[in-house]
Parts: C-alpha cells; structure tokens; sequence
C-alpha cells in the first residue's frame, strides 16, 4: 500500500484534498482536512481519474489503528 497526497486543483471556491491510502484501485483509509485518520473496515472501489496525486515518502498512516475511527 502507498500514502498518496491529492493535489488537484479544482475549479470550486473550496474542495479539500486529502491523504490516501491506496492499494491499486482500492482506498482503505484517508487522512481529513483536520488530521483524522479514517480507516475501512473494508477497502472501496477508488478512482483516480481526473486528479493529481503525488506520492508521499513518509507513510502517515497510524500502524495503531483506533477502532473508533473504522468507517
């Protein structure tokens, strides 16, 4: 699995980027506008056509994962 940093620049007054986790086309977890970490407990379908990622050399992902921030 790979941390990705969205950077796509929308045409919206805001959208927020956030952090992935992604393996192939599946996402298992994103880091939020506010640092939460939300993981799933089953990965979803991802698509990253019409965006910009950059990967991250640091994963920021917890390797404790809190069981209240399952989705």
């Amino acid at each position: 699995m790979i941390a990705m940093q969205e950077i796509t620049e929308w045409d919206l007054n805001f959208q927020p980027n956030f952090i992935y986790l992604i393996d192939g086309d599946k996402v298992h977890a994103y880091i939020n506008g506010n640092g939460e970490q939300i993981f799933f407990k089953k990965p979803l379908k991802f698509s990253k056509a019409y965006r910009k990622f950059k990967k991250l050399k640091v994963n920021p992902f917890d390797s404790n994962i809190d069981s209240t921030k399952i989705a």
